[in-house]
């Protein structure tokens, strides 16, 4: 799936979507929060897994993290937006591959944005102990550095990666709107979101 077919270009996943970062930001910020270091080293571990997987420009390095260590399922009823509880049974497996493959590839084509040389964890801030904000900096060599955010959902001892914000761009929030737009334009036909996934 390369940029030229997919409207969720690299332009956009850069720049487009920064109400959402700010909703993240209200989110977190409506209650009282609390460091998570056992977060903050899930977070670091995934992360210079996810440096390594784009310095080697490896796709199936990059979707075993997927696999792994992200919430995908979660996520890709997340990006259904309204119509999540319309998904039918029947198409769900497909879906999630379909999602897992869009997300590697999008993590692939974006490999120069995480090609670093380690993430730095800065501070990580939890409204509960099931959601969590860290917060850290992608360091480049030669001193430059940039920002780079997880969202964590955890269920009892393990935690997952349910979404990844680059330069203000919250990833599964984006998908949401892609996912939601493609639904809307075509009255709710799930046909039409899996041939956008295909394409």
């Amino acid at each position: 799936m390369s940029y030229d077919q997919n409207p969720l270009t690299r332009r956009r996943f850069l720049t487009a979507a920064s109400s959402f970062a700010a909703l993240w930001a209200f989110a977190v910020a409506a209650g009282p929060v609390v460091a998570d270091t056992r977060a903050e080293q899930f977070v670091t571990k995934v992360a210079n897994q996810a440096i390594a997987a784009a310095r080697s420009g490896s796709t199936s390095s990059f979707r075993r993290l997927v696999q792994r260590h992200s919430a995908i399922s979660s996520v890709a009823l997340f990006a259904l937006g309204k119509y999540r509880r319309k998904l039918p049974r029947s198409r769900r497996r497909e879906y999630n591959s379909l999602v897992t493959n869009f997300v590697t590839q999008l993590f692939a084509d974006n490999a120069r944005s995480f090609a670093g040389q380690s993430y730095v964890v800065k501070s990580s801030s939890a409204r509960n102990r099931k959601d969590i904000i860290v917060k850290g900096v992608l360091l480049f060599a030669g001193g430059r550095s940039a920002r780079l955010e997880w969202r964590v959902v955890r269920s009892g001892s393990r935690y997952r990666i349910f979404d990844v914000q680059v330069k203000g761009v919250w990833l599964a929030l984006q998908m949401r709107q892609e996912f939601v737009s493609v639904l809307n334009k075509s009255g709710g036909d799930f046909n039409a979101l899996i041939r956008y996934l295909k394409s």
